[in-house]
């Protein structure tokens, strides 16, 4: 997934926490290349890596205890910092061809760009360099990232409900032996239990219709493609630029949207560290006005 969605509306309260829906499908290309790289001989090999990280936020719409009620759509949100430990690991299985291999796990590279995936995937190299991956990003039973059932309800606590993700993704790095690769990905998000909007539902001032609450319903499906260009400056220096376009199928109107984005990855390596920052910037075109706001939803 994808990164902050943002309601212009008073001072973006309700900008929401990073999802994973769309974000955890892509990867630095760089990294991927050095995958099999490093494991040429067939048989099995792997890694687990302990990743201490932190997440800070601000928003309404955030799933926290300090944000579980809410007096007001219009209150200022608190800002909130919370640790996400994760395990990265990996479980690989080379050929004997030494150009395709199976794996499972959290691949590193996808850290490159903030978020940890469970994959099930393949990769084979060409040998014209083309570098093919695919990979599928399964539902696992008992984890999943946490929404309010209810993200407008005022004046009592909001309830929690999951929100699971499964994706597939495709790709081919290093097309022809060029700096070029291309990737596409296809996510699938499904709010368990939907009630955005019920407790506005028929009230006498700001009330909402049933067909408004349906444009309200956030369960969507997600298309992203994704071109990018690795250029070595020196040997230890590299700058990746990407765009990428990304089309949101919600199934309330309201939600569903056409993102065209940039992304820049500056990777600098040592004998022993690496080290990278990355920058992105997007701008979604939404479909239709959102009913609590009365406003087109406009992110940037």
């Amino acid at each position: 997934m994808d990164s902050d969605n943002v309601h212009n509306h008073n001072n973006n309260r309700w900008k929401q926490r990073p999802s994973l829906y769309l974000l955890g499908l892509f990867y630095s290309p760089l990294a991927l290349s050095n995958v099999l790289d490093e494991s040429m001989e067939p048989g099995v090999s792997g890694y687990v890596q302990f990743l201490p990280a932190t997440n800070e936020f601000t928003s309404l719409e955030a799933v926290s205890d300090n944000n579980e009620k809410i007096d007001s759509l219009n209150q200022d949100a608190k800002s909130e910092t919370e640790a996400i430990p994760a395990f990265l690991w990996s479980l690989d299985y080379t050929l004997d061809n030494r150009q395709t291999q199976l794996y499972i796990g959290t691949p590193e590279e996808n850290i490159t760009e903030g978020t940890a995936l469970f994959e099930l995937g393949i990769l084979h190299q060409l040998t014209d360099g083309t570098l093919l991956k695919a990979a599928y990003l399964p539902k696992i039973p008992g984890i999943a990232s946490k929404v309010w059932k209810d993200p407008y309800k005022t004046g009592s606590n909001r309830e929690k409900t999951d929100s699971d993700v499964e994706g597939v993704l495709l790709s081919a790095d290093y097309l022809f032996d060029s700096p070029l690769s291309l990737q596409y990905g296809f996510a699938k998000q499904q709010i368990k239990d939907e009630r955005s909007g019920q407790s506005l539902l028929n009230q006498p001032t700001n009330g909402l219709t049933n067909n408004e609450l349906s444009l309200l319903r956030r369960s969507a499906e997600f298309q992203q493609t994704k071109l990018t260009l690795t250029l070595p400056l020196e040997p230890s220096f590299v700058v990746i630029p990407s765009i990428l376009y990304t089309v949101a199928d919600a199934e309330g109107d309201a939600f569903s949207y056409d993102r065209l984005g940039a992304d820049l990855l500056l990777l600098y390596t040592t004998n022993n560290y690496e080290f990278n920052i990355s920058f992105s910037f997007a701008t979604a075109d939404y479909d239709r006005s959102h009913p609590v706001f009365n406003k087109v939803r406009e992110d940037e």
